[in-house]
């Protein structure tokens, strides 16, 4: 029904869409982490990803071109955030300054990124919110990838809605929704682990390391273990900038498995720190953080 209002009466549904976003947010914020990943329902992914032909798309072949003009003030704008104290007021005003700039001149991902980010500090509720939520279905609208994901972060409760967002977002190369599907048919769904693995396997070669940690968990996960691999894994992620590949080497060091390589415990506390002081509401690639070479791990 929601599908076909959408069809036919798309303002009327961005508009009802936005009024349900903005008082269910209340109670159901942003997907990110693993265990959010694995509270997608397993029969009903399966149900609707069982006759699915996986194809590994690149989302760049997706995206609108933007302008070297456009690009340099985006780039810029990303510049100053990751090499600027943000606590500080006027660098925070900076940063907003910059990236407005960027969104007046037509760039997608300044405006992705600044109304996610405002809609996450402000939280549910909010006048910002309600901004970010808007700005979704505009640029889900316009068929941009991650928008497409972040959308279906939303639907709990809507599962056809939500795999509809995850599979438009998949085909159209999306290494978000690749990593939120992935993980899920990789590691929990019996006899769909190959296209899980696929799935993030296409997403690690597009550069998005939090998929690291699916391919981790399915080496381990599988029917023959296989805790070195796993390591490997983990260990490759966490240098690429997949904070949450982290703890599973904590794990590994504290002695849960005796079937992995030692690592100085006091290197992973310092990236540890180094996540920590330097988080990121943003997923946007550009924006991802990446530890220092002197904290990167050996394989």
């Amino acid at each position: 029904m929601i599908k076909n209002l959408h069809a036919r009466c798309p303002k009327i549904f961005t508009a009802l869409t936005i009024a349900i976003f903005f008082v269910k947010g209340l109670f159901l914020p942003l997907s990110a982490s693993a265990t959010e990943k694995l509270s997608i329902a397993s029969d009903e992914l399966a149900l609707f990803f069982q006759n699915y032909s996986f194809d590994c798309r690149n989302e760049n072949d997706y995206l609108p071109a933007i302008s070297g003009k456009v690009e340099n003030l985006f780039s810029k704008a990303v510049s100053f955030k990751k090499s600027t104290d943000l606590s500080i007021e006027k660098n925070l005003d900076k940063s907003d300054r910059l990236f407005i700039n960027a969104i007046e001149a037509g760039h997608w991902k300044a405006k992705y990124h600044f109304y996610t980010v405002k809609g996450k500090v402000f939280g549910p509720g909010s006048q910002e919110w309600g901004q970010m939520v808007t700005t979704l279905i505009d640029l889900d609208g316009k068929n941009i990838p991650i928008a497409s994901y972040k959308l279906a972060t939303f639907h709990e409760l809507n599962f056809q809605l939500k795999f509809s967002l995850l599979k438009k977002a998949i085909d159209h190369g999306s290494p978000h929704a690749m990593h939120l599907v992935g993980f899920r048919l990789a590691n929990w769904i019996e006899g769909m682990e190959n296209m899980g693995i696929q799935m993030l396997q296409c997403a690690v070669l597009q550069g998005y390391a939090p998929a690291y940690e699916g391919l981790g968990v399915s080496k381990f996960s599988s029917k023959k273990p296989d805790f070195q691999a796993a390591q490997i894994l983990f260990i490759r992620g966490v240098n690429s900038g997949c904070k949450d590949c982290l703890q599973y080497l904590f794990d590994f060091e504290k002695g849960k498995t005796f079937h992995t390589k030692r690592i100085d415990i006091n290197k992973l506390y310092a990236l540890k720190y180094f996540y920590t002081e330097n988080s990121e509401f943003s997923d946007l690639r550009e924006l991802l953080v990446i530890p220092p070479k002197e904290l990167s791990l050996n394989e």
